[in-house]
């Protein structure tokens, strides 16, 4: 079991830049769609609150696909609950792939070895790959994406 979630926490589909504090206190909780719109980051657009976190718009579909692949890769773990699947599936339909998910999953293909197959074609061009530098600070270890404004 400890070899497999190794495996599972190591997996690069699995691995995504985060706001060191927003990523420690979102913890483990569930991904739900929380009532009002509580900003504690600054402009940062996440919601955490009673152990469940909503994440912005903008990338509800990325986290959906990341759970779903997850969930499929390493079977019998409990990845996703039915409620969640359900969210997950309509995530999914409300914020599809765009270039940079999919050209991302072509680089972690190529180095991994396998394709996440929640990350389909037909990337819309109108799509823009965020190539905000990560900031931060190393003794802190806190670092977090330019292109959310208002968190210092």
């Amino acid at each position: 079991m400890v070899k497999l979630f190794r495996f599972m926490e190591s997996d690069l589909y699995n691995l995504q830049p985060a706001i060191g504090e927003v990523n420690s206190l979102r913890s483990n909780f569930s991904m739900e769609m929380i009532p009002g719109e509580k900003r504690e980051f600054g402009d940062c657009d996440i919601e955490i609150e009673n152990n469940k976190v909503e994440p912005r718009p903008e990338i509800r579909g990325d986290i959906a696909r990341t759970y779903m692949y997850i969930d499929k890769a390493y079977p019998g773990k409990g990845i996703i609950s039915q409620s969640n699947r359900k969210l997950f599936e309509a995530w999914d339909q409300l914020d599809p792939a765009d270039v940079w998910e999919r050209e991302r999953a072509r680089r972690i293909e190529a180095v991994q070895g396998n394709k996440n197959p929640f990350i389909l074609a037909g990337a819309t061009e109108t799509s823009t790959m965020p190539n905000a530098p990560i900031i931060g600070n190393r003794k802190s270890k806190i670092y977090h994406r330019l292109d959310c404004p208002g968190y210092d």
